[in-house]
């Protein structure tokens, strides 16, 4: 049974009809959707609690930034920004000329490129044959 089974009134009764349900079976179904509908109650408010909390920690950091007239920029140069640092570029460490005849470099780092693969299994040669 899905939940568009649950939400139709005749697929309800059509089921229950096939079951053979009695008063008493119903009636424990009742009890257990409505224990049901209590707890996913309850989930809502702290969910809409937990949001409120949130909003009213917002509302403070707002006053004490304008308090102390600091600025997004302000934050984000305090707390460093990830993005904001470079990787640092990596020099070729192994340098060949491709089947095609092509001269390439490889850092090392990463997986080992298809050209330089396809040259080792063709020669024998190692990649460190090729070190620059």
């Amino acid at each position: 049974m899905d939940f568009s089974e649950l939400s139709n009134i005749r697929m309800l009764r059509a089921t229950l009809k096939k079951s053979n349900a009695d008063a008493d079976e119903v009636e424990g179904i009742i009890s257990k959707l409505t224990t049901i509908k209590s707890e996913i109650e309850e989930e809502v408010k702290a969910k809409e609690a937990a949001i409120q909390k949130k909003q009213e920690g917002i509302e403070q950091i707002k006053n004490i930034m304008s308090t102390y007239s600091i600025t997004t920029d302000d934050l984000t140069k305090a707390f460093g920004s990830e993005s904001s640092r470079k990787a640092r570029s990596m020099s070729p460490k192994y340098k060949y000329v491709d089947l095609a005849g092509v001269e390439r470099t490889w850092t090392g780092q990463g997986k080992l490129p298809n050209a330089l693969k396809q040259l080792l299994e063709s020669n024998g040669k190692s990649k460190e044959d090729y070190r620059i």
